[in-house]
């Protein structure tokens, strides 16, 4: 709970809560330095600073307003780079999608929404996961029945082989850190690994998870491969390059990861040997961390790597070629997904955020 200011009068006190399933604002009556009756609440979904309130009852408070968006674009086959203009996926929750990821079958599209309001204020169940259906162009937020907390870091969504499914890596409000599964019917948000586990991915087959586990005891992490049967875990790769680009090839039997020295691997999942693609000048890396991803191409021919921020690049795998798609996209790109025709592709821009004041008329009873 968290003061606000004193209403006009004197008598009573604004406050705000997160202990609803979101932030959340309140009055109540003050008699001789104690509460008098029950609180009122006076608006949900509440984001923002307070700033102050009016002699005349009106409240003003600080937001700041991302410009986080998923774009939706179409590779040239001939020249490598886009045809056209990249367009926004969501136009109902403009300025706040990240991480788009195709389904399966290549027609819907999985997002993450994010809250807008100021970053740590708001209270748990702020994150949203949107499915875009790209037959209809309809919009369907899941409800889940565990939210996850804003402040904390979420990664996802991916979406399942058998498309039934979203995973995610979040802090859930009931079940802590760990791994879940987002029901895209239904909503059910189940955990699959606890503790401090990162970068989830499904074996092509469904039948295993690949995740990054943070050692206690010494620097790095190991790569884990978890047997969603039996619940058997085996480590395949130990060290600290664990931590950024890791992802599953399409055919499941290599995965790729940075190096802190800029160079791109792969390694085979069977006997762990590695590979170095290419090695990125130190003048060309990144400074953003939602850039140092990897992301595979449909046919496993290609990885999709950032420089700069805000260049999108891939390279052939087997040649090292490198290409650019697309530079100067936002100022930062984040995550990518490539459609499974191998010609569309989703990338997540940043394009900068400001700070508005807003005010709240005419609320009080």
């Amino acid at each position: 709970d968290e003061f606000v200011d004193w209403a006009p009068h004197g008598n009573r006190i604004l406050f705000t809560t997160t202990r609803t399933q979101t932030p959340s604002l309140w009055l109540i009556s003050v008699v001789e330095g104690k509460p008098e009756g029950a609180p009122i609440r006076l608006k949900d979904d509440f984001e923002g600073v307070p700033v102050g309130m009016s002699a005349g009852g009106s409240l003003y408070f600080a937001r700041a307003t991302g410009n986080h968006q998923v774009h939706l674009g179409v590779l040239d086959p001939v020249g490598g780079g886009l045809e056209g203009q990249p367009t926004v996926a969501s136009s109902f929750h403009f300025g706040a999608t990240v991480h788009g990821d195709w389904s399966p079958d290549g027609k819907f599209l999985a997002m993450r929404v994010a809250s807008t309001g100021w970053s740590g204020t708001p209270g748990p169940g702020t994150f949203a996961f949107v499915i875009l259906s790209l037959e209809t162009g309809r919009e369907r937020t899941l409800t889940l029945t565990q939210p996850f907390r804003y402040a904390r870091r979420l990664e996802g969504p991916w979406w399942s082989p058998d498309g039934k499914a979203l995973v995610v890596r979040g802090v859930g409000v009931q079940d802590g850190p760990g791994i879940y599964t987002i029901d895209v019917a239904s909503g059910a948000t189940k955990m699959l690994v606890s503790g401090s586990v990162f970068g989830p991915r499904f074996s092509p087959d469904g039948r295993h998870l690949y995740f990054a586990r943070r050692q206690l005891t010494k620097p790095g992490g190991v790569l884990v491969r978890r047997d969603l049967t039996t619940a058997e875990e085996t480590v395949i790769y130990e060290g600290a390059e664990t931590a950024n680009g890791r992802n599953l090839s399409p055919d499941g039997l290599q995965f790729s990861f940075r190096r802190p020295d800029g160079s791109m691997v792969v390694a085979s999942i069977a006997t762990g040997e590695q590979r170095e693609l290419l090695r990125i000048a130190p003048d060309q890396r990144n400074t953003a961390g939602a850039s140092d991803f990897l992301i595979w191409s449909s046919d496993g021919n290609y990885l999709l790597f950032c420089k700069r921020n805000n260049e999108l690049w891939r390279v052939q795998v087997e040649t090292g070629e490198q290409q650019r798609i697309v530079s100067e996209f936002g100022t930062v790109i984040g995550q990518t997904s490539m459609h499974s025709d191998g010609k569309r592709i989703v990338i997540t821009a940043d394009h900068g955020s400001s700070v508005e004041v807003w005010a709240m008329e005419d609320f009080l009873p």
